[in-house]
């Protein structure tokens, strides 16, 4: 339960930011498909299975650079996304057949894996933050909304930071707090979006929700299967470039963040399996360009909750 609500919690929240950053391309009921069918299949298929995939802040940094570049070139967005997709698993199968992820276990040391994880902390506060912020900024968004939005942000992880606190606190006794703080991000999240609705509701405020479609079914109006052939074929092998810079992406988040599921501290019994925690997602990768769904890599935050 406390591992449904911590994959849920990020799924929801990067498909909500990847649909503002794609102009609703793709949005958060692909990132849930995404997120829960690429988990099982990792889970079942991967080395190490006790790591988590999902959706990263530099991938979807990655994805939002991508479709503003297609915008400006006048390129056809989920049919390039396929093309850099399918160039990305090819490259990280022959990584995964080449043994590749040794030069991880070999050359990086807890220092490296220490900034990693610092990084991707630091990408998951500054783009909360930025689309915090840019509310002041948007005239489409009233004052009073764009306040609640940021008091609700600020109480939700204020809230969720008290109850986190628990475990080591006097209060109640050793289950109840460790109850509380495990699940402190989940109360937090649901008591402060009550409040905001209510209060919404009370002084008539019109706030943006996320918007889901009423059947699984992709957000924009299009079949499941992108029609990779609309994309130029200059642009098709132009997409090999930019996947070798995701793919690089790509591959150190997946490695480093399983180096750090790995580690001594963690006392795994299960032995370590890099080469095919790799193919499996290199598999989900082909797969998922196709549909013009979320590349998924080895969570780090999540992971290591795990």
């Amino acid at each position: 339960m406390f591992m449904f609500f911590a994959c849920l919690a990020p799924a929801v929240a990067f498909g909500s930011l990847l649909s503002l950053k794609t102009n609703g391309a793709m949005g958060a009921l692909e990132m849930l498909l995404s997120t829960s069918i690429c988990g099982m299949v990792y889970s079942i298929f991967s080395g190490q299975p006790v790591t988590i995939i999902g959706s990263t802040g530099p991938v979807l940094a990655f994805t939002a650079i991508m479709y503003s570049t297609c915008q400006e070139m006048a390129l056809p967005f989920l049919s390039t996304y396929a093309w850099v997709g399918l160039w990305t698993s090819g490259i990280l199968f022959l990584c995964a057949l080449t043994s590749t992820s040794n030069l991880v276990i070999r050359y990086l040391t807890r220092f490296t894996d220490e900034i990693f994880a610092g990084l991707i902390s630091v990408i998951f506060i500054a783009e909360a933050m930025k689309n915090i912020l840019s509310l002041l900024f948007q005239n489409s968004v009233s004052g009073a909304a764009a306040l609640l939005s940021i008091m609700m942000a600020l109480s939700t992880c204020t809230f969720a930071m008290k109850l986190s606190g628990l475990r080591n606190s006097p209060y109640f006794n050793k289950k109840t707090r460790d109850l509380l703080a495990d699940f402190g991000p989940t109360i937090s999240i649901i008591t402060c979006t009550v409040v905001c609705a209510w209060v919404a509701s009370r002084y008539d405020i019109a706030l943006g929700f996320l918007s889901l479609p009423d059947k699984i079914a992709p957000t924009t109006a299009r079949p499941w299967l992108v029609d990779i052939f609309q994309t130029p074929v200059w642009a098709r092998w132009g997409a090999a470039i930019p996947a070798v810079m995701v793919s690089i992406l790509m591959f150190f988040d997946q490695n480093i963040t399983t180096r750090l599921v790995n580690s001594k501290d963690n006392k795994m019994k299960k032995g370590y399996g890099y080469h095919a925690d790799l193919l499996v997602v290199a598999f989900n990768t082909l797969v998922f360009s196709m549909l013009g769904m979320p590349w998924l890599v080895a969570a780090t935050v999540r992971s290591v909750n795990h």
